[in-house]
């Protein structure tokens, strides 16, 4: 099941960026997500280092005990 919600947040995560490409801020209720955000900021160009042009900020918190 989680595979799936991950797809699914990916997928949808696309489709944000699709509708609005300028986003430079992404809040996301569990760190867990990161590979899928990265997996869809890297191919745009905007998975970038603090200070580069484009850097999108990422945001979480997930309450996890780990």
């Amino acid at each position: 099941m989680a595979h799936r919600d991950a797809a699914t947040a990916q997928a949808n995560l696309e489709a944000a960026i699709q509708s609005n490409p300028a986003v430079d801020f992404i809040f996301t209720s569990s760190d867990q997500m990161y590979p899928q955000i990265r997996a869809v900021l890297e191919p745009l160009g905007k998975w970038r280092r603090i200070g580069e042009p484009g850097h999108v900020i990422l945001g979480g918190v997930d309450g996890d005990t780990r």
